[in-house]
């Protein structure tokens, strides 16, 4: 039934999984919002609900939301589960007007809502909804869950837009003209005449622009969106202004233009499409950002495979820019080539015959949000276990080793006063990282135990999340931050622990990714129990709840 209007939803997807043995059923529910599911094997089951314009909901689940945990339904052989009631929540709704620069209604122009949410401990908008405004100016997004929103208003003929078209139209007669004498011909003689599709536009025009005023994602409102709540009245007003332009060549090693991509970003908020960029230069190395708000932007460039030598990324580079209004910034920028990072294996810290060469040592990229793709780079040590790890482009890394004996793990990676095992290694352009040293223990800690109510009845519906007491080691993907859920029985176990002193709480279900959240994390020291591991440490850690 619906959660707040107390009525049957009707035509509800209900849907029962298992994990062992392996099992989905899904049916719909009938016109009085009754389902049945029939010739169920004896398992655990998982069982929710869904239907467009409500948030999925799972049975016993604490909050909505597609993934959220639930108590499992334990169906025994032969037996029969009646009166199963699911609530679904109505999802949120954000409605409002656009107008244009003079207050009038502004008709077809594009409105999205972008939620809050959390990428590798970074809090950053993802698309969260989209409509068009109608003959009133008038626009309405469903579908919301509850959470934290921006609202932006993007007219189809933006500066930005046109400008892409163009840069676009630009690249493709240069491929074209790069290979076809006549059509070069004909294609400068367009561009002399001025109809060639590649002008870039006038530099004043339509921007984003955001709820509050502004074209600006970092300084917009922000819209608290409750569960089934209607944020009303959010109204957003078109923006017209004299942009600016950042411009520039790509050039190699050598100095000639090469092949790249490039990206252009609004590091404040980096929101694709809005605040994210990308050009695709053709063989003269020439790209063109049109149509920018005034600002400063980070300006990155990545080699691809057409380059040869060059190619997979191996080339960077990258440079900060600042847009003013009607200007043209020159962001030309010369790829060079990833730094190289050398180290060894500490032999001694291995279970003899210690062959290095086994092993597998990975650089993990910790990427921000608006990061590129990007490989591992990876090396064999040699007998010695020294290695030589080359290319690496700049950024955040984790050292990772893949390969060793059976019960062994890392225990650090020092590169001078880091410890990439647990913390970021900052690979900076135009300087080689110091030497590293890696060592290895056959004796990680185990951590377990049962979550319960005041009853004594195991409860399933939360997450445990073990954390570090060092606030140093709270970054994203950390070996020491794990958040797993309980089994039926209430019981979790946690292995393949560092040494050191820990914080463990039983939570409700987080946002995905908020558990590498430094601000989420220190709300939750108070409410937490000190666990201390040592090394080879077994211990049990019940959490009592309610």
């Amino acid at each position: 039934m619906s959660a707040d209007l107390a009525g049957p939803v009707r035509k509800a997807q209900v849907k029962v999984s298992s994990l062992s043995p392996r099992i989905t059923r899904t049916t719909v529910a009938d016109a009085e919002g009754r389902f049945v599911l029939e010739d169920l094997p004896a398992a655990d089951y998982t069982l929710s609900a869904s239907k467009l314009g409500y948030l999925e909901m799972a049975l016993g689940a604490r909050r909505p939301g597609a993934g959220v945990p639930g108590a499992p339904l334990k169906l025994a052989a032969g037996q029969k589960i009646e009166k199963v009631s699911l609530k679904l929540p109505r999802a949120g709704v954000i409605s409002g007007v656009v107008t244009d620069e003079w207050g009038d209604p502004a008709i077809g122009v594009p409105v999205a809502a972008m939620r809050f949410a959390y990428e590798n401990g970074y809090r950053t908008a993802r698309p969260g909804g989209n409509a068009v405004s109608d003959d009133l100016g008038g626009y309405r997004i469903g579908g919301l869950p509850p959470g934290d929103y921006l609202v932006a208003a993007t007219p189809r003929d933006m500066v930005a837009a046109a400008a892409a078209s163009a840069e676009s139209i630009r690249v493709r007669q240069e491929i074209i003209a790069a290979g076809d004498a006549e059509a070069r011909a004909r294609i400068n003689e367009a561009r002399r005449d001025g109809v060639s599709g590649a002008e870039i536009p006038a530099p004043a025009g339509y921007v984003p622009a955001f709820f509050g005023g502004t074209p600006s994602p970092s300084a917009a409102a922000r819209i608290s969106l409750g569960l089934s709540d209607h944020a009303g009245g959010i109204a957003v007003q078109l923006i017209s202004l004299k942009t600016g332009t950042v411009s520039g060549v790509v050039t190699g090693p050598d100095g000639l233009p090469a092949l790249a991509s490039v990206q252009l970003v609004d590091p404040l908020m980096p929101i694709a499409g809005l605040a994210v960029w990308f050009r695709h230069p053709g063989a003269d190395g020439r790209f063109s950002f049109a149509g920018l708000v005034p600002g400063t932007y980070v300006l990155r460039a990545q080699g691809t495979k057409a380059i040869g030598a060059a190619g997979g990324g191996d080339f960077t580079a990258a440079m900060n820019v600042t847009v003013t209004s009607g200007n043209t910034v020159d962001g030309s920028l010369a790829l060079q080539r990833g730094r190289t990072v050398t180290g060894s294996i500490d032999l001694n810290t291995l279970p003899p015959p210690a062959d290095a060469r086994r092993l597998s040592v990975q650089l993990y990229p910790i990427m921000g949000p608006s990061d590129w793709e990007a490989a591992v780079p990876r090396a064999t040590p040699d007998e010695r276990g020294a290695f030589t790890i080359s290319p690496v482009a700049p950024g955040l890394y984790r050292a990772r080793v893949n390969g060793l004996p059976q019960g062994w793990a890392l225990a650090s990676a020092v590169f001078r006063d880091v410890d990439a095992a647990d913390m970021n290694l900052e690979i900076k352009a135009g300087e080689d990282p110091p030497t590293g040293v890696l060592t290895f223990a056959s004796r990680t800690a185990v951590l377990s135990g049962a979550v319960s109510n005041k009853d004594g009845e195991p409860v399933t519906d939360r997450n445990v999340l073990l954390f570090p007491a060092n606030r140093d080691f709270w970054v994203a993907q950390s070996r020491r931050i794990h958040l797993v859920q309980p089994g039926r029985d209430g019981r979790y176990e946690i292995r393949g622990l560092p040494p050191g002193d820990y914080r463990i709480a039983a939570i409700d279900s987080p946002e995905p990714g908020q558990h590498f959240d430094r601000e989420f994390l220190t709300t939750l020291v108070a409410g937490s129990a000190e666990v201390r591991l040592a090394e080879g440490d077994s211990k049990t850690h019940d959490i009592r709840v309610g």
